[in-house]
């Protein structure tokens, strides 16, 4: 009698961790579906703009990505997807918005799965080799791209931004970015494009259309007009200082202590006697 107890206690236990497994992959699964649904609408060029109200200000996009990023999630499989979404944006720079939507279908759909009784291990084979017919498919249908021929670069670059805001402007922003990247890009190894070396400055006031393409290094400084600062300097040398050119202050805490006007005065003109002192050191 007492091991027949002790079996149903234990057979008892053990339906109940199963049924909590369940509910926790189900949970899980419910997540990532309901963060997928949430995005879904800012899909495609008549996708739907999101307006995010973060510490920084506001922020409108229909960027799954930059929606992700900028959105705060507190369960860890919404910041998996955030994850995903950051991963694409990295490797391809596009789709943000389709992988989320993807894989919370995906997920969304294992829950009819669990509940017939089939295995998450089953259901991740079975995902797997759906995977290598997938690219099976995807090399088959896909359209060999020749670097060189710029006209087909600019269409690819043109389709891409018809889904966010500046949609009316891709004419102008697809040509910069054909640009840009064809100047970075070295032509052998053309799989791979390093877009760090590609900087973007923005500036309050202009537009879109102002937008240029410098083939240079661009340095953000600020003009002092109010001290007659210089707004357009030609043949300019530039020096790259790797120390910053202030006054020097001491490791140890100190007070210094000023009496009068005329030692303020002093003070004033020792520190600039200094900083004077070392731009004429660099200048020469």
């Amino acid at each position: 009698m007492k091991n027949s107890a002790k079996k149903n206690q234990i057979s008892n236990i053990s339906i109940k961790e199963k049924d909590q497994v369940k509910y926790i992959q189900k949970s899980n699964m419910n997540v990532a579906k309901k963060v997928s649904d949430a995005i879904r609408t800012s899909l495609g060029p008549h996708g739907l703009d999101k307006c995010i109200i973060y510490k920084k200000g506001i922020l409108v996009t229909n960027d799954g990505a930059t929606i992700l990023k900028n959105a705060i999630f507190n369960d860890p499989v919404a910041k998996m997807l955030v994850n995903i979404s950051i991963s694409q944006d990295v490797e391809i720079g596009d789709g943000t918005t389709s992988v989320v939507i993807l894989t919370g279908s995906f997920l969304g759909s294992c829950v009819n799965l669990i509940e017939k009784g089939i295995s998450p291990l089953k259901i991740s084979d079975n995902f797997r080799i759906c995977l290598k017919k997938v690219q099976k498919i995807l090399m088959k249908i896909s359209l060999p791209i020749n670097i060189k021929n710029k006209n087909g670069l600019y269409h690819i670059a043109s389709t891409s931004l018809e889904s966010k805001i500046i949609s009316v402007q891709s004419h102008i922003l697809s040509s910069i970015a054909v640009k840009s990247v064809l100047k970075i890009i070295d032509m052998r190894l053309s799989c791979d494009v390093d877009l760090k070396n590609i900087k973007i400055i923005k500036k309050t006031g202009g537009t879109i259309e102002q937008t240029e393409l410098l083939e240079g290094i661009g340095i953000e400084y600020s003009i002092l007009k109010a001290y007659n600062g210089p707004i357009r300097i030609c043949s300019a040398k530039i020096a790259l200082i790797q120390f910053a050119i202030n006054i020097p202050t001491s490791e140890t805490e100190n007070t210094l202590v000023i009496k009068n006007y005329s030692c303020m005065d002093k003070m004033i003109k020792e520190e600039k006697q200094y900083i004077v002192g070392i731009c004429r050191k660099i200048k020469a």
